[in-house]
């Protein structure tokens, strides 16, 4: 098991949480009696549900409780740069921190993905909103002129989020959320978008999506 690089405090995080390091050095649960020993510690969630729903998905939905989208995203967010490692191996990608606040990397994935998964209907950059990824914001708001609410670009924003794929929801929750912490903002409230975090998972990688998914949440320094 590939272990050197890992700190005293991340092999603490995998023992606790029943996960070893395959030879890619992704997380993967191997350990289900310490799985089932884990205290289900809030701030350890976000790599026991990654790693967990993917070796494991009824497991993990059985350990996890009723573990959401929104909790997810608010445990991530405050994550260490070592803790955050951990949720990339887990999701078996190779990002690695530090983790700034203004993160360059995440500004520049933004942009990708906003041409690739067509993000620009609901995200779009604004030119009076300071460097990097601050200048990206969600659609529904006058964000270069009196910063209000503009009803017939949120009702757009809405209707389109409707309209979509079950997969495309939950890529696009995870951003607003990441935003406008959690499903009563002014763009989700009242509509689907609160799943269980395995089920988000499973639908996002069915598709293929999860790899990008991975990247932002991992990336992702709040705004």
């Amino acid at each position: 098991m590939p272990s050197t690089h890992l700190t005293f405090h991340q092999q603490h995080i995998l023992q606790q949480t029943g996960l070893t390091l395959n030879e890619s050095g992704h997380a993967v649960l191997t350990d289900f009696e310490a799985a089932r020993r884990f205290d289900r510690d809030l701030s350890l969630k976000p790599i026991a549900a990654t790693a967990w729903t993917l070796t494991d998905p009824t497991f993990a939905r059985d350990q996890l409780g009723a573990y959401t989208l929104a909790d997810f995203v608010r445990a991530t967010l405050y994550r260490s740069d070592e803790e955050r490692d951990l949720v990339a191996m887990a999701l078996g990608i190779k990002t690695r921190g530090p983790y700034r606040w203004q993160d360059n990397r995440f500004c520049k994935l933004m942009l990708e993905l906003m041409e690739k998964r067509y993000l620009f209907v609901f995200f779009q950059k604004y030119r009076k909103h300071g460097p990097g990824h601050w200048s990206i914001l969600p659609c529904g708001y006058d964000w270069d002129g009196n910063g209000r609410l503009v009803e017939s670009e949120m009702a757009l924003f809405q209707g389109c989020y409707e309209q979509v794929y079950r997969h495309y929801k939950m890529f696009v929750a995870t951003l607003v959320m990441f935003y406008r912490g959690g499903p009563t903002s002014p763009w989700l409230e009242g509509i689907e978008c609160n799943w269980h975090i395995v089920d988000v998972i499973e639908t996002l990688r069915d598709h293929d999506m999860l790899e990008d998914w991975s990247k932002l949440v991992v990336l992702c320094p709040g705004w």
